[in-house]
């Protein structure tokens, strides 16, 4: 549980500083399916606009081009597995 959270994060976080960035995204889409309430996918997407934005709109890369869209992956896989949940 805990502890592969954790581990989870850890990678996820190395790869947001250390990795080209799509290797960031990539680990952020698994734990996001795999977590319940992986929140840090937000926070991961901050600190990815912060390193890799461009100027110019979020539409064309600019700043919170991968905030927005790890919000809208959190926000979109919750509501997915909710109702999964509740057809099982």
């Amino acid at each position: 549980g805990m502890i592969k959270r954790i581990f989870a994060d850890i990678v996820l976080f190395f790869c947001v500083f250390f990795a080209p960035w799509y290797a960031a995204v990539i680990f952020a889409v698994v734990f996001v399916f795999i977590f319940r309430n992986f929140w840090e996918i937000i926070i991961a997407g901050f600190f990815l606009d912060v390193l890799y934005s461009v100027s110019g709109s979020v539409i064309q890369g600019g700043f919170g081009f991968f905030f927005f869209l790890s919000l809208i992956l959190f926000l979109a896989t919750e509501k997915i597995k909710k109702q999964i949940r509740l057809k099982t």
